[in-house]
């Protein structure tokens, strides 16, 4: 899967972390139009492409100054290893939420926002991950014929426009 388990670098630092290795392939789901390479902000990574399409209706509102369209799935490659926090138990995402939220189940816009500005580049849960500048450590790649079969119609590329009813 590309992910490596590490310590804390840090002494005293109570957070686990986890080595997404770079070469590791991760799919996005979206129903965001346009074009984009990467997403620009905050997003939901899955390490199959699969499981990226339940994150195409993960929000009933799109992000600030995009609209929603026809769902599809979109693969990219990590570039260079990147470290996350290790919130692949629950205990895991309790520790997050406390040490930046002050909230053992705090809401995935408030933690991304701690996480970035505690300087982490996200988290890795147990089927996805969250960066919170994927422009940083990704770039976009195609979908591979085996992907696109285990998406299907999810398998789209960049909408310029929302589909006509």
């Amino acid at each position: 899967m590309g992910v490596m388990d590490r310590k804390p670098r840090a002494p005293g630092r109570p957070l686990a972390t986890t080595m997404l290795a770079g070469g590791t392939r991760l799919y996005h789901g979206t129903r965001c139009v346009g074009g984009f390479d990467v997403p620009d902000g905050p997003a939901w990574f899955a390490f199959g492409p699969g499981e990226a399409r339940g994150w195409c209706d993960w929000s009933d509102e799109p992000p600030k100054g995009r609209t929603h369209g026809e769902a599809r799935v979109l693969a990219y490659e990590v570039v260079t290893d990147v470290e996350l926090v290790d919130t692949r138990t629950l205990a895991g995402w309790r520790a997050l939420g406390r040490r930046l939220a002050r909230d053992e189940d705090p809401l995935v816009d408030e933690i991304a926002r701690a996480v970035a500005e505690a300087g982490m580049q996200g988290w890795h849960g147990r089927a996805e991950a969250m960066l919170v500048e994927p422009g940083a450590w990704l770039r976009r790649v195609d979908l591979t014929p085996d992907e696109v079969a285990a998406v299907g119609a999810w398998a789209g590329g960049d909408e310029a426009e929302p589909p006509s009813p």
